[in-house]
Formats: C-alpha cells, sequence, structure tokens
C-alpha cells in the first residue's frame, strides 16, 4: 500500500463530494468580472455596475453585466468530462489596496461591493491603525448610496500602518494592510458577501495528525486544510458566501492534554482563531471562498503525558466533509501504529528514524466521512533520557511533515548506509533552515507592517531563534540543543 493524497489532482471529484448543500435559486447572479482599477471617481451610477471606474468619470472598466458562472461553451466540447461541464463557477469582484495618484496625501477612498458587484450603501468600513507596533483608536465612516467611504487626514510615513475592513454578521472583510505614501493617497476595494451558518460548502481537504516523543510525553500536532466551495455550483448557479459558525468548531484533545498552541503564523491572515477550552479547541471567525489550491489552515499542538508502551489516541472533528485523512509518527524500533478504519501502517525512513504513516482518501462521495482518528501506539520502548531528547529535538526542528514520498533502499555496508542517511539528514536540515530565516524575514515585514503586534512578534522571534539554533547545532554535528536543565 502507498498513501498518495493528490488533493488538487482530483479538486474537481473531490469537491462534488461536499456539493451538499440547498438547491440554488433560479435566478443568475449578476457579478463583474473586473478585478479592480481606479475607483477615485464617486459616480453613483458606474459604481453600480461593479465595475472599476475609469479616473475621468467614465463608464467602469469592466462590462458590469458578465454572468456569474462561466464554461457554458466548454460542454460541448469533444473529450470534455461530463460532470466537469455541470460544474459552474461564480465570478466574484476582487478585493485590492492600491496607491491612487488622484487622491491627495493622506487619504484613503473605500468602495464595498456584494458578490454580484453592487455597491453596499449604509455599510460600516472601519480603518485600523497601528503605530510602531502599538494598535492605535480605528476610525468609522458608512459608506453613501454610491458605496464610498472616504477618510482624509491620516499620518503618513512608515512608523504607521493601516488596515481597512468591513463587517458583516460576525464575518471580517478586509484588505492586506499598507502605509500611506508621502505625497499621494490610497484606494481600496472591500468586497462584502453574504453569510450562512450552514458547512455545506466547506470542505476539509485533508486532515493530519504528526506524532513525536519527548522524554514522558508524546508532541501531538494537528493540522487541518479548509476551503470554501461556494464560488462554484452544480447544475445552477453557484451563490458565494461567507461561512460563520453559529457555535464554535470544536476539535477534541486528548485527555490530559497541556502546553497547547497555535501556529498563527502558518494560519495566515485569515480571522479564525483556535483556543483551548476543556479539552477541546474552539474554532471561531469565518471561512471565505477559496481557491481549493490555497486552503486556509489550522495548526496546533499539544503533549500528551503518557505511562505505559500501549497508549490509545482518539481526536474527534467537527460535522465537516472530510475529504483525506494521514497520520505520521515517529517509531521507536519495535513500536507499530494502528487507526481504526484505515490500511496497515507503511514504515518509511526520514532523518535516519523509522516513520509509520497511514491514512485514507475518500475516492466517491458515497464513502464513509472522516470523523475523527481513533489511534493506538503499541510496543512504545521505555527510553529515556538523551536518546529520547535527540528524537524529540527532530521532531521539533522537522515537524514530521517532511516526510518523503519514497525510501531509498539501504546499501549493503553500514557505512555507506550511515553516510547516506547524514547526507540526506544535512540536505533536510538545510532547507529546513532556509525555512525557518524565510518565517523569520515573513515576521519582521508582517510586524513592520502593523499586521503583528509586538508580543506575538516577540514570543514569534524567539521561537523561531531557538529553532534556528537548533538547526545550526544538528549541521554542526552536535546532537541536540542544551537541556533546559542545565
Amino acid at each position: 500500500m502507498r498513501i498518495r493524497v493528490r488533493i488538487f489532482e482530483r479538486a474537481l471529484g473531490a469537491l462534488l463530494l461536499a456539493l451538499v448543500a440547498a438547491p440554488h435559486g433560479a435566478s443568475a447572479q449578476d457579478a463583474s468580472a473586473d478585478a479592480g482599477g481606479v475607483i477615485v471617481t464617486p459616480d453613483a451610477s458606474a459604481a453600480n455596475n461593479g465595475g472599476a471606474l475609469a479616473s475621468d468619470g467614465g463608464a467602469p472598466s469592466g462590462d458590469g453585466g458578465a454572468s456569474a458562472t462561466e464554461g457554458d461553451g466548454g460542454a460541448n466540447a469533444q473529450n470534455e468530462d461530463p460532470m466537469t461541464a455541470r460544474i459552474r463557477r461564480a465570478q466574484v469582484p476582487q478585493g485590492f489596496a492600491s496607491e491612487a495618484i488622484e487622491l491627495p496625501a493622506g487619504t484613503i477612498l473605500v468602495r464595498v461591493l456584494d458578490a454580484r458587484g453592487q455597491v453596499v450603501p449604509d455599510c460600516v468600513v472601519r480603518v485600523g491603525s497601528m503605530r510602531d507596533g502599538e494598535r492605535g483608536e480605528p476610525v468609522e465612516r458608512r459608506t453613501g448610496a454610491d458605496g464610498l467611504a472616504r477618510f482624509d487626514g491620516l499620518e503618513r510615513g512608515s512608523r504607521v500602518a493601516y488596515r481597512v475592513s468591513t463587517e458583516n454578521l460576525g464575518a471580517k472583510f478586509a484588505a492586506d494592510p499598507f502605509q500611506l505614501p508621502m505625497d499621494h493617497g490610497y484606494q481600496v476595494q472591500l468586497v462584502r458577501l453574504d453569510v450562512r451558518n450552514e458547512p455545506g460548502a466547506i470542505l476539509v481537504t485533508e486532515a493530519r495528525a504528526e506524532i513525536g516523543f519527548q522524554d514522558d510525553r508524546i508532541v501531538l500536532v494537528q493540522r487541518f486544510n479548509l476551503v470554501n466551495i461556494s464560488t462554484l455550483g452544480l447544475d445552477g448557479d453557484p451563490r458565494p458566501y461567507t461561512f460563520v459558525p453559529s457555535q464554535p468548531l470544536e476539535f477534541t484533545l486528548p485527555p490530559g492534554a497541556s502546553a497547547f498552541r497555535t501556529d498563527e503564523q502558518g494560519m495566515g491572515m485569515t480571522d479564525l482563531r483556535a483556543e483551548e477550552r476543556d479539552g477541546r479547541v474552539r474554532v471561531t471567525g469565518s471561512i471565505a471562498p477559496t481557491d481549493p489550491r490555497n486552503p486556509v489552515r489550522l495548526v496546533w499542538q499539544s503533549r500528551v503525558k503518557f505511562d505505559g508502551s500501549d497508549v490509545p489516541i482518539d481526536l474527534r472533528f467537527p460535522e465537516l466533509s472530510v475529504l483525506a485523512a494521514t497520520i505520521v509518527t515517529q517509531a521507536p524500533a519495535g513500536m507499530t501504529l494502528e487507526v481504526e478504519g484505515m490500511p496497515p501502517a507503511e514504515e518509511r525512513s526520514a532523518n535516519g528514524q523509522r516513520i509509520l504513516i497511514t491514512g485514507r482518501q475518500r475516492e466517491s462521495r458515497s464513502d464513509r466521512n472522516i470523523d475523527g482518528f481513533r489511534i493506538r501506539l503499541r510496543n512504545i520502548p521505555k527510553t529515556h533520557g538523551a536518546e529520547r531528547d535527540v528524537t524529540a529535538a527532530m521532531a521539533v526542528v522537522i515537524a514530521l511533515g517532511s516526510v518523503g514520498a519514497g525510501v531509498r533502499r539501504a546499501k549493503s555496508t553500514r557505512k555507506v548506509r550511515d553516510a547516506q542517511r547524514k547526507e540526506r539528514r544535512d540536505e533536510d536540515l538545510r532547507g529546513e533552515r532556509e525555512r525557518i530565516v524565510q518565517k523569520i524575514r515573513d515576521l519582521a515585514r508582517d510586524h513592520a507592517a502593523g499586521d503583528v503586534g509586538p508580543e506575538t512578534y516577540r514570543r514569534s522571534r524567539h521561537e523561531l531563534a531557538s529553532a534556528l539554533a537548533a538547526v545550526d547545532r544538528l549541521l554542526a554535528g552536535l546532537d541536540a540543543p542544551p537541556s533546559p536543565r542545565v
């Protein structure tokens, strides 16, 4: 058995698994196909068409009347998959934030559209700011009949970063942060979608559990990739919407789990938040329509103290459609992995360590949903001290996510085999070092842009610096970072 999780290659068929939303209405949606442009002239009639306004007040650069769906002409194409021909994709206006030389310095002009490209009047728009890492008091305006809101007299320069947003029924729609130039203004377009509480269009394209060991504790990392496919419709016009759960999405943790923390950087710019409460992870926020190639990511880590050689781990998911699931664990000699409803674990090798991996992918809508992991670790050796510390250091640095697609067969002699292992390990470590350095650069950029606060910046930078030091020590031939007990 070889596990291949090819989510995007099978995206079309897999997405059909969760096109379980209620039937769509018969009326088609009209949405602007224009992704943006200059909006500095408040011409209400042109704005209502959903296209970008020309700076001279002329007609929109888009046609404004484009159909909400595409692909009708492809239905008759030769050799086209019939199911593919039935899928329609909504054309949703795109949000943006860009400099506008037509606007005076210190000015931000904001336009709010809905999913059909129509302007949204009487909508509260908020401009938040961060100056030298400290949040300022937000400024609010309401859009006029033309869907425009204007903010004047704002501070300029590199010390202040702004972020423009609007809300609708618990969902936040925001532009990327920016800094105002010294000699002109900024234009922002926000697209405020309808909001629904039913998760019919929400898919978990992959659920993943990664298990490592540190002394008498299991280190458990859980990863979930989520997409909102409401921009797709089957035999009808799609209705894009943002999903806001009526109750927090709850994921279970093993009993006694501690040291819970989320990967805020890995979760990106979404407004999703995950917090631990009473042995469960409660996820709040919203999920906007998503490109399956760029899913929304949830990542968290916890630790579980264990006693004995036979450990069950039972993890439950909320009621979402899960397309694929993978479990990967470090596996000291003799240890086995069993997961209910999944094939026998396959043995791999990563960085000179034994790895066990198994998983399941749904092939059709009739396949049983994946509602959690029922994991059993057996024959865990009672190993403590330096050997396990080295394993733990590797688990933290390499994070088990770098398990390769294949395993090369070892050579006949131990010397050649060890040399190959070291070469592969060093290659992985160098790649991991580059990844950490890039994360430090991204963190510094986000902090300078005002999207990361001072406390998060200091904590994240310390964690990344510690991980970088661990990688450097391993590359230098040292087995592990200094023990915290020293």
